[in-house]
C-alpha cells in the first residue's frame, strides 16, 4: 500500500517530533506530545501513532530513554562431536527421510513339548532359538549333542 500524502495543512509529525527532540532529547512521551501540540495548534494528533513515531525516531537518532530493555546476546555452544570427531548435525540423521522404523514384535512365551527319553519336557521358544544358535556355532546337531554329553559328564 502506498503512503498517504500529508494533509493539506502541511503538518509532518516526524519533522515536528524531530524538532521537539532536538530541543529536549530527554523529554518523555507526554512532554514531547505537549511540545508538538503547542507548536502546531489545531492539529489533531493520535496519541498512539505519536508514541510509535517518537520511539522510532529515538532509535534512529540514537537516543535511549532510561536503562530500558537490552537485547540478549545469544552465545552459540560448540556442537557436540561424534565418534568420528565431526560436529553432530541437528535434526534427523542423513538418509532417514520417509523410512519406517523396524517394528519388533514381542515373542510370546509359547511352550513346545519335546519328547526326551519317553517323558515330555516343556521348552520355551527362546530356549529353542538359543539351541539353534548353539547348533549353528558347532556346525551340526551331532556335534552339539556330543558337546552337551561331555558337559553333563564333567558336571557329575
Amino acid at each position: 500500500m502506498a503512503k498517504k500524502k500529508a494533509a493539506k495543512s502541511g503538518f509532518n509529525m516526524s519533522a515536528a517530533i524531530r524538532a521537539a527532540l532536538e530541543a529536549n532529547n530527554d523529554a518523555s512521551n507526554k512532554e514531547a506530545l505537549d511540545a508538538v501540540q503547542a507548536a502546531n495548534p489545531g492539529v489533531d494528533i493520535n496519541v498512539n501513532s505519536f508514541g510509535v513515531a517518537l520511539s522510532g525516531l529515538r532509535k534512529k537518532m540514537g537516543i535511549s530513554k532510561g536503562p530500558g530493555r537490552k537485547k540478549k546476546v545469544l552465545v552459540k555452544k560448540p556442537a557436540a562431536a561424534t565418534a568420528t570427531g565431526a560436529p553432530k548435525r541437528a535434526g534427523r540423521p542423513k538418509g532417514s527421510k520417509n523410512k519406517k522404523k523396524a517394528v519388533t514384535k514381542a515373542v510370546p512365551a509359547v511352550s513346545v513339548a519335546a519328547k526326551t527319553s519317553g517323558s515330555a519336557a516343556v521348552v520355551s521358544i527362546q530356549a529353542l532359538q538359543a539351541a539353534r544358535k548353539f547348533v549353528s556355532e558347532l556346525g551340526n546337531a551331532d556335534n552339539a549333542i556330543a558337546a552337551i554329553r561331555q558337559l553333563t559328564e564333567l558336571q557329575m
